[in-house]
C-alpha cells in the first residue's frame, strides 16, 4: 500500500497527515481545493467553481453544472484520472456550499465540500 503525504502538509498530534490511498485521489483533492489561476506557471490549472458562488444552493441545475465543470476541468488538468461517478448536491447544513462525491476508477470515494 502506498501512503501519500497530505498535499496541504497538514499536521496532527502524530505528525504529518498521510493518506492510505493512491496519488490520483490526492491529486483530485488538491485540484478541488485549488481555484484556477492560483498555481504559478500554470494559470489554467484548477477548478472554476467560483462562478457558482452566488447561485442559489437549492437549484438542481447548478448542481449539474458543477458536476460538468468538475468533469471538464479534471479531464483537462488530470488526464490520468478516470471518474466512474460524480454526485453534487446542496450541503445539508451549510448554506451556499455543495457536497461533491467522486468515485474514481480504482473504487476510491472522495467527498469534499465546495
Amino acid at each position: 500500500m502506498i501512503r501519500e503525504i497530505d498535499f496541504l502538509l497538514e499536521v496532527d498530534a502524530f505528525g504529518i497527515v498521510v493518506h492510505d490511498d493512491t496519488a490520483n485521489a490526492n491529486n483530485v483533492r488538491e485540484w478541488l481545493s485549488t481555484p484556477q489561476g492560483k498555481v504559478y506557471g500554470r494559470p489554467s490549472w484548477g477548478h472554476e467553481l467560483e462562478r457558482y458562488k452566488h447561485e442559489p444552493a437549492s437549484s438542481e441545475v447548478v448542481a449539474v453544472n458543477i458536476e460538468f465543470s468538475i468533469i471538464k476541468g479534471m479531464g483537462r488538468d488530470l488526464p490520468n484520472v478516470t471518474i466512474n461517478a460524480i454526485n453534487c448536491e446542496p450541503h445539508a447544513t451549510e448554506i451556499d456550499l455543495y457536497s461533491v462525491t467522486i468515485v474514481l476508477k480504482s473504487g476510491e470515494i472522495i467527498q469534499e465540500v465546495v
